[in-house]
Formats: C-alpha cells, structure tokens, sequence
C-alpha cells in the first residue's frame, strides 16, 4: 500500500513538474522600429532546434515603405511589400537571424513578429495529459484499495 501511494506521489510530482508550458523560455521578437529610407534593423536572433516552425510576419503604418526580408545566409523571404508573413523550418540547429530593411522612398514604422511555432495544445507538453490521466487513475485505484482494506 505504501509503495502504491509512493508512486502516485511522485507521478502526480512529474504531472505538476510538467504543467510548465513548452516553449514559455523560447525566444519572440515583437517589436516596433522606425525605419528612413535604406536604413535597416538591428538583427533579430530566434534561438530554435532542428525541425522547428519559425513564424514571422511585418507591417509597415505611417506612411508605409516596401521592406526586405532577409535571414542568415542572405536567404531572400520577402520584397517590396509593405506587410508580408511567412514561415521556415530550422534546418540547421542554434539561432536563426533576421533583419528587415527599408527599401522604399518614405519613412515610417514597421512592427515585427517572429517566433516559434507550438504544436501542442496551448503550448503544453502532450506528456503532460497522460500523466494526469495516470495520476487521476491512480488516485482513485488507492481511493478503493484502501476502503476494501478497512472493511
């Protein structure tokens, strides 16, 4: 009986050790930059692991300008737009680095977001559902081992 609940405890231990979204250490970028003519950003890191959804996506306002997008490598994502989104797959572990420049002839504001893309529900670990639904059955198995033994 009390390794059963020995156990229990400590499944119902990793349920809450595991309640911490995933993701919730990772790297987003949101950021708002005025941007002259030709001027380009500083260069945005996205710490990611291999196989890893990176989203980004702009928007330009106050007198909207065409903007490049680019990332390591010199790899073209976007040109001449005034909002664009998109997405890559990190094929080579680390950081991806983007930078977006100004190519057009007015001056204006542009909001950036780049961040990783989450396949889980709401950014959570799907072991986690397993090991409440573990920690729920083992609960109610004690529950009726220990009414059957002081009857």
């Amino acid at each position: 009986m009390k390794g059963l609940k020995l156990k229990s405890g400590i499944i119902i231990l990793f349920a809450f050790l595991l309640i911490i979204p995933k993701g919730s250490c990772a790297t987003s970028v949101n950021d708002t930059v005025f941007l002259a003519p030709t001027q380009m950003t500083n260069v945005y890191i996205i710490d990611s692991s291999l196989g890893d959804i990176v989203i980004w996506s702009f928007r330009t306002y106050d007198d909207p300008f065409n903007v490049t997008v680019m990332c390591a490598g010199a790899t073209l994502f976007s040109q001449g737009k005034t909002s664009d989104s998109g997405s890559v797959e990190t094929l080579i572990p680390g950081g991806l680095i983007f930078y977006f420049m100004n190519t057009g002839s007015n001056s204006g504001y542009i909001d950036i977001n780049i961040h990783i893309k989450n396949d889980t529900i709401e950014g959570y670990h799907p072991i986690i559902f397993i090991v409440i639904l573990i920690s729920i059955i083992s609960i109610i198995s004690i529950k009726k081992i220990s009414i059957k033994t002081t009857n």
